[in-house]
C-alpha cells in the first residue's frame, strides 16, 4: 500500500513538472521589433498590460516601442480626447516585456495599471499632475507642480523627485509613497488598508490614516490627523 502511495505521488510531481515544460516550450520564440508611431496632441498617459514605460519631456512627440515581435504586434495604442492609449488586444499570459519611450513637450496626467513599470523626469513648471497607479503599477516621478494628486491602490508604488506647492494622496489596499524629496508646503493624505507615506511637508499636513497604515513626515508643519485601526502618523 505505501509503495503505491510512494508511485502514485512521484508520477504526480513528474506530471506538473511536464505541465511546467509545456508552458515555456508553448511560449513564442523572442525576435525583437523596434516600432514608433506617429501620434501627436495628447497630455495624458493610460497604460496597462505590465510594460516599462520612459516618459521624458521633449520639444516633439515621439513614441518607440521595444518588443517581442507578437506582442508589438498585439498592441493597440491610439490618441482620443487629448490622452494617449496603450493596451493589447487579446489576453495572453505568455508575453515578453515591452518597452515604451515616449517623448512629449508637456503632461498633466497618468493612468497606469497591471503592473506597469514606469518612469518620469524633465517636466517643469506644471500647474497640475495626477498619477493613477493600480494592480501594483510602480512609479518614479520627477518633475515640478504647484499641484500634484496621487492615486495608488492594490500594491503601487510611487516614488516623488522634485517640488511643488500641494500634494494630495488617495492610498490603499497595502499601496506605498515616497515624496521626501519632493517638498511641499501642504499636503492632503487619505490612507487605508496598509499603506503608508512619506512626505515633506513645510506648512499643513491633513490625514486620514486607517486599517494598519502609517505616515511619517519631514518637516514643522502644522498637523491634522484623524487617525484609527491601529494607524499613526509620526515625524521622520
Amino acid at each position: 500500500m505505501k509503495r503505491a502511495i510512494f508511485l502514485t505521488t512521484c508520477l504526480a510531481i513528474l506530471a506538473s513538472f511536464s505541465a511546467c515544460t509545456f508552458n515555456y516550450i508553448d511560449r513564442d520564440p523572442y525576435e525583437e521589433v523596434i516600432q514608433t508611431y506617429a501620434l501627436t496632441g495628447f497630455d495624458q498617459l493610460s497604460m496597462g498590460s505590465a510594460f516599462n514605460i520612459t516618459v521624458r519631456q521633449g520639444s516633439a512627440y515621439r513614441i518607440e516601442v521595444r518588443g517581442s515581435r507578437n506582442d508589438v504586434n498585439d498592441l493597440d495604442i491610439y490618441t482620443r480626447n487629448g490622452k494617449l492609449y496603450a493596451r493589447y488586444r487579446t489576453n495572453s499570459k505568455q508575453r515578453y516585456t515591452t518597452y515604451f519611450t515616449i517623448t512629449m513637450p508637456t503632461i498633466s496626467g497618468v493612468d497606469f495599471s497591471g503592473a506597469t513599470k514606469s518612469s518620469i523626469s524633465g517636466f517643469g513648471g506644471l500647474r497640475s499632475f495626477e498619477a493613477i497607479l493600480s494592480g501594483a503599477s510602480r512609479s518614479d516621478i520627477d518633475l515640478d507642480a504647484s499641484s500634484v494628486r496621487v492615486d495608488l491602490s492594490g500594491a503601487s508604488e510611487a516614488t516623488l523627485f522634485g517640488s511643488g506647492s500641494v500634494l494630495e494622496g488617495d492610498l490603499s489596499g497595502a499601496s506605498s509613497l515616497y515624496a521626501f524629496d519632493y517638498p511641499v508646503n501642504e499636503a492632503i493624505l487619505d490612507v487605508s488598508g496598509a499603506s503608508r507615506a512619506r512626505v515633506d511637508v513645510g506648512k499643513n499636513l491633513d490625514v486620514s490614516a486607517s486599517g494598519a497604515s502609517n505616515v511619517r513626515y519631514q518637516g514643522n508643519p502644522s498637523v491634522r490627523q484623524n487617525v484609527s485601526g491601529g494607524s499613526s502618523v509620526q515625524r521622520d
